[in-house]
Order: structure tokens, then C-alpha cells, then sequence
């Protein structure tokens, strides 16, 4: 008797888990999707995943190429290039104009006459000739780089716009973390309401 009713216990049991078997295998083939997906939008990147430079960029022209092979440019050019490198560089990385989008000769006017009136605010005036030297050396760069080979520049550019929004989503979580260590540092002394 007693193994008779252990039997039909255990039928009971195994009726019972039949009728669940669907959502045990549809969540077992779940789970494994369900981690996977979180993983990936993990907030958290990986640990050394930005130069420090990379960190600091402003501008998604930032992340670019901070120099240009000028070995095949005019001697001209090369001499520009000189003066761009020495007086560019004190403000700014030399990578903002180099990927920045600009390649008129009047968009390139403004821009480097804009860094004049910010470098005569900070002492480090252009001269004219220093200025004319700079805008040729952007322009004629620009035609070389971004107009003739503007397929290859649009693919870089787009490179770096995906890379910039990473960038400033790992600046903004180093910001709160650093916002969090200041608050954890302060301590209350009961002298503020």
C-alpha cells in the first residue's frame, strides 16, 4: 500500500512539473539572452579603454590624427605647415583643425581669426604673416585630405563621431564618480543647516 501511494505521488509530481515544463525550457533559453544583453550595456567600460588624451578631447575633431605627413606638399606648404605646428599648438591640439570639417579658404579665415583674438586675449598674438601662413596651409591641406579623398575623410569622420560619443559617455560617468568622491570626502561638522 505504502508504495503504491509513493507511486501515484510521484505520478501526481511528475503531472504536475508537465505542466510547467514549457516555462522552465522557454526560461532556460532565455536566461543565457537575458545576461548576454545586460552585459552588453554594461555603464561601465573597460578599465584603460581611453588614452588620457582621448579623455580630455572638446570636440569630436579632437580624437583625430594630430599630425599630417606633408613629405609630398609643396616647400611652401611644408614651411606653413611649420609655422601651424609652432603657433596652433600652444592653444590646442593640433588634431582640432586637421579633422575639423572646414576646407574653404573663407571658413578657414574665420576660424584662424577667431584663435587670433583668443591667443591676443592670452598674449600669444599672430602676426598677420603668421596668420596668412596658417589659413594657406589649412586650405591647401583641406583640398588634399578632405576634397580629394572625401570618401576616406567622411569614413574617418564618422570613426571619430562614434568615438566621441563614448568618449563623453566615460567623461560623464568619470564626472559623477569624481562628484561622488567629493561628497563621500565631505565631512559634516554640524555647523550648516
Amino acid at each position: 500500500m505504502n508504495a503504491e501511494r509513493r507511486r501515484a505521488a510521484r505520478a501526481s509530481l511528475w503531472s504536475r512539473l508537465n505542466e510547467f515544463r514549457p516555462y522552465v525550457i522557454l526560461l532556460a533559453l532565455l536566461l543565457p539572452l537575458a545576461c548576454r544583453k545586460q552585459t552588453e550595456q554594461s555603464p561601465r567600460p573597460r578599465a584603460g579603454r581611453f588614452t588620457p588624451q582621448q579623455l580630455q578631447a572638446k570636440f569630436v575633431w579632437d580624437l583625430g590624427a594630430g599630425a599630417v605627413d606633408v613629405a609630398g606638399y609643396p616647400d611652401a606648404q611644408r614651411k606653413n605647415y611649420e609655422v601651424f605646428k609652432a603657433k596652433c599648438s600652444l592653444c590646442h591640439t593640433l588634431a582640432r583643425p586637421i579633422n575639423a570639417p572646414f576646407v574653404g579658404r573663407e571658413d578657414w579665415k574665420r576660424y584662424v581669426h577667431r584663435m587670433h583674438a583668443k591667443g591676443e586675449a592670452a598674449n600669444m598674438a599672430l602676426s598677420e604673416k603668421e596668420e596668412k601662413a596658417i589659413v594657406n596651409f589649412l586650405v591647401y591641406d583641406a583640398q588634399e585630405r578632405k576634397v580629394k579623398r572625401a570618401a576616406q575623410f567622411e569614413e574617418d569622420t564618422t570613426l571619430l563621431e562614434e568615438l566621441f560619443d563614448e568618449v563623453q559617455k566615460e567623461q560623464g560617468r568619470l564626472a559623477l564618480e569624481e562628484g561622488k568622491k567629493e561628497i563621500r570626502s565631505f565631512t559634516y561638522t554640524g555647523d550648516r543647516p
